[in-house]
């Protein structure tokens, strides 16, 4: 017994050494596996659809004037009017887009049409229209039916709000109609009335923001100014007796536009 004790007293002994060397120099750590890279975030990328509601202010500064004229007319009568209408009304319709975002920085494009009820109308009068006695009136009505745009978009992201510049084209469906009256059946404008429809085109800028709501939904307001350019309009009237009226028109038309939208991104 007094042997088997000594021997394991021995064989500690002569292992402590190298214990101690294992205490004093411990093996290295394993390599932790790094993670995965995070997934980049991109809160406003991919194709969106929305509906929009507002306001819009058409400003249409025009230059329209009268001659009239024949055997029955001691001299050209002629009527006058520059005036600018304020063409107020709302506005509905539908946008759909496409972002790109990197890092904070979002571009894309967007296409919108938009359902318009801005309109106005003026009358002017003249009397003793060309020296016969003749009272007359010109009233003018100007209305825009609709209007869209092409816009490329430009934008600023951080935490959950979008800020945006955007440019391009807009046009619009513009109807003018022309109402003449007077007081002598002889002027030729007695009883006219005609309209006018074209489509016009420009150059479109504005501003916004947009901020997400919950999901792939959002909501953004809004400014867009339009130049939507100038139109010539012209025609004449003649009563069978060789008495003649012309009327000759300019409109130079703008647009300002206040909308609210709701959007749904699909990518999220």
């Amino acid at each position: 017994m007094k042997k088997a004790i000594t021997a394991a007293l021995l064989a500690a002994a002569i292992g402590m050494p190298a214990m101690a060397a294992d205490l004093a120099n411990p093996p290295p750590p394993p390599t932790p596996i790094p993670p995965p890279p995070p997934t980049p975030i991109c809160e406003w990328c991919g194709l969106y659809l929305g509906i929009n509601a507002g306001v819009g202010v058409g400003v249409d500064s025009f230059n329209t004037s009268i001659s009239a004229g024949g055997p029955d007319f001691p001299g050209n009568a002629f009527l006058s009017s520059s005036d600018t209408h304020a063409l107020t009304g709302g506005l509905f319709g539908g946008q759909i887009g496409y972002n790109w975002q990197a890092g904070n920085w979002v571009f894309g494009g967007e296409f919108d049409w938009d359902w318009s009820g801005q309109q106005n109308t003026s009358t002017k009068a003249a009397q003793n229209l060309g020296g016969v006695g003749a009272a007359a009136s010109l009233t003018d009505s100007d209305k825009i039916n609709s209007i869209g745009t092409l816009r490329a978009r430009l934008g600023w992201a951080n935490a959950g709000w979008l800020w945006y510049v955007t440019g391009g084209v807009a046009w619009a469906e513009v109807n003018d109609t022309f109402t003449g009256s007077t007081t002598n059946p002889l002027v030729a404008l007695n009883g006219t009335s005609v309209s006018f429809s074209q489509t016009k085109s420009g150059g479109t800028v504005g501003a916004g923001v947009e901020t997400r709501l919950w999901g792939g939904w959002s909501t953004k307001l809004e400014y867009l100014y339009a130049n939507l350019g100038s139109t010539d309009r012209a025609f004449t009237r003649t009563n069978g007796l060789g008495d003649f009226a012309t009327l000759t028109s300019n409109h130079s038309l703008s647009d300002h536009m206040v909308r609210f939208g709701l959007n749904y991104r699909f990518w999220q």
